[in-house]
């Protein structure tokens, strides 16, 4: 059986090589630095950082008038005192060229602490959704109604107000001429706005005549590779910001005769609670 893989991951970043598009990395820095995680800006800024301490030693070194400055890792540590404007006054310039360096670095110093200012307040002001979603989507009967059905849950505790869901069916078609092309269904679903998204919500769409499911196999939806692109926007009550979500469950994550384990359950004294670990179980069905 040929092996297909998907074009793009969970979170919907391409998995192909993309050529003949030029980097904008330094036209768009701001974006650049935002869209990283921590450790990779982290490791940006303290990599530039020693970079520019490294050559300021060198200048130094070569300018001499540093008082008490006797050895190049003395020069190094005097470089990094400078950048950082923190100045302990052990070491200190003398001539003239010294002084230049030291008014070119401490200027350049505030430049990056303002500029590593912004770039963290921005990075930690991002509102984010904590939303988690089942490891796979099943496909299950729901008395008369064959339903394609995947869970979701805000794991941060909080209320998305007013979340809308949109889900759309992404399948490889062939056009008459034989040639590939890559079609979007948007699939219709039985809910797709939630007043208050605070726990677990089973997403639902209908597979009828209208839908794009209909008629499909599991082997059919691998053939065509197809993928279910979800997005969820609403409102943080906490900092009164839209928040947005994405996911996507390939050919392979779609299970067929199964359902979800219950989550809300009852115990000894009557009382339901919500347990997460059953979050990701599926149980058989029979269709």
């Amino acid at each position: 059986m040929k092996k297909y893989r998907t074009i793009l991951d969970k979170e919907g970043n391409p998995q192909y090589r993309v050529e003949g598009l030029k980097s904008a990395v330094f036209s768009d820095l701001y974006h650049h630095f935002l869209s990283k995680n921590w450790i990779a800006v982290l490791l940006i800024i303290f990599s530039s950082s020693m970079v520019v301490n490294i050559i300021f030693t060198s200048f130094y070194i070569t300018c001499g008038g540093i008082n008490n400055a006797n050895h190049w890792y003395d020069y190094f540590f005097f470089s990094i005192q400078t950048l950082s404007t923190i100045g302990y006054g052990y070491m200190y310039p003398t001539n003239v060229c010294s002084h230049i360096l030291v008014a070119t670095q401490s200027f350049l110093g505030m430049l990056f602490i303002s500029f590593l200012t912004g770039i963290v307040f921005s990075k930690f002001a991002i509102p984010r959704a904590k939303i988690s979603y089942t490891k796979n989507a099943v496909v299950s009967m729901e008395g008369d109604d064959l339903l394609f059905k995947f869970r979701m849950a805000n794991t941060r505790g909080n209320q998305i107000v007013d979340a809308y869901v949109k889900v759309v069916l992404l399948k490889l078609e062939k056009l008459s001429d034989g040639t590939n092309f890559r079609k979007m269904y948007d699939m219709d679903l039985m809910r797709d706005r939630i007043p208050m998204f605070s726990l677990s919500f089973t997403v639902k769409h209908r597979i009828d005549e209208y839908s794009p499911f209909y008629g499909e196999t599991h082997q059919s939806l691998v053939e065509k590779q197809s993928m279910v692109i979800i997005t969820i926007n609403g409102i943080d009550e906490t900092v009164s910001q839209s928040v947005v979500s994405k996911y996507i469950y390939s050919f392979e994550d779609i299970k067929w005769n199964m359902k979800f384990s219950d989550v809300f359950i009852n115990d000894n004294q009557g009382q339901i609670y919500f347990d997460f670990n059953n979050f990701n179980d599926l149980i058989e069905d029979q269709i």
